[in-house]
């Protein structure tokens, strides 16, 4: 088998662009939900302080928005069609790479409502 027997685009390959792009739509709409839940919970004026380098920071709560527009670009840009195959071993790259990536994002906003509503909580709003 040659390489370029190895990327010809099988069925495998659609199904499996099909089931990431699901995925990616699932997780978008989980975290426009957390954003939405957020963004009428939590008063808007409530920031949550950042320190690094002896520099601190007050992150406004409209940050919170940031991974829901990342995983909503990741959504769009795999609604293209697939037009060439995938070689198995980027295969199980791209399957590890984009749960690791959703996972990162979904996470990171989870954990950003966390802190907002400890900071409104402990702010007294």
């Amino acid at each position: 088998m040659t390489n370029n027997d190895k990327t010809v685009k099988s069925d495998n390959d659609v199904v499996l662009a099909k089931r990431i792009n699901a995925l990616a739509l699932i997780t978008s709409m989980a975290s426009m939900v957390i954003l939405i839940i957020s963004l009428s919970t939590i008063p808007w004026q409530t920031t949550i302080e950042y320190t690094r380098l002896s520099s601190e920071w007050r992150i406004p709560l409209l940050f919170i928005g940031v991974p829901t527009i990342f995983l909503c670009v990741l959504w769009r840009r795999g609604r293209r069609d697939v037009k060439t195959g995938i070689v198995p071993r980027e295969r199980i790259a791209l399957i590890v790479m984009t749960l690791i990536f959703i996972s990162f994002f979904l996470g990171g906003q989870i954990y950003l409502a966390l802190l907002f509503a400890d900071a409104a909580e402990s702010a007294g709003g």
